[in-house]
């Protein structure tokens, strides 16, 4: 699956820099059926490692300093540095 750089940000970092349906739509696609918004603490915490394991430039972000005023600026230098179509494969299996 093709994702943006605010979606792999979002499910790797913990923080939401894009439209929520998106991360949904990443989640049902990369688990394999619906998820529900009660199973995102858990269902990201099994993913985040093997998203970034796919992308390692993704340990060298630090999002610490991000704010709702600034979040645009610093996903638009992001998109800059590493670009914003990222391919994510799908596990074979994932246990819920």
């Amino acid at each position: 699956m093709i994702i943006t750089l605010s979606t792999l940000l979002g499910v790797t970092k913990g923080r939401l820099m894009g439209d929520m349906d998106d991360l949904f739509d990443f989640y049902n696609f990369y688990v394999g059926m619906p998820v529900f918004t009660q199973q995102l603490p858990r269902i990201y915490e099994q993913t985040r490692e093997a998203i970034t394991a796919q992308h390692p430039f993704l340990n060298s972000i630090d999002l610490s300093d991000i704010t709702k005023e600034n979040y645009k600026v610093i996903l638009g230098n992001l998109i800059a540095e590493h670009g914003d179509s990222f391919d994510v494969a799908r596990p074979l299996c994932f246990a819920m």
